[in-house]
């Protein structure tokens, strides 16, 4: 397992999230490894969303949910 802070994840996540559905779409908060992926149009793409998060090296799990949750 590769060591990196929750912080640094994040933004390596929300990087990756920006990149594929444009900035603001998605929040990201990490704790303990653990991404939680809040999707503001809670759609279909939640799936590559979260194979997109799952590909950050030291991520440990991911969940996608939408914004009403």
């Amino acid at each position: 397992m590769l060591a990196r802070s929750d912080e640094a994840l994040a933004r390596d996540v929300q990087h990756r999230l920006a990149t594929f559905g444009g900035p603001g779409r998605w929040t990201v908060a990490v704790h303990a490894g653990e991404v939680t992926i809040t999707d503001r149009f809670d759609s279909e793409t939640d799936r590559q969303a979260e194979v997109l998060a799952v590909g950050v090296p030291g991520v440990l799990r991911v969940s996608c949910v939408g914004a009403s949750a």
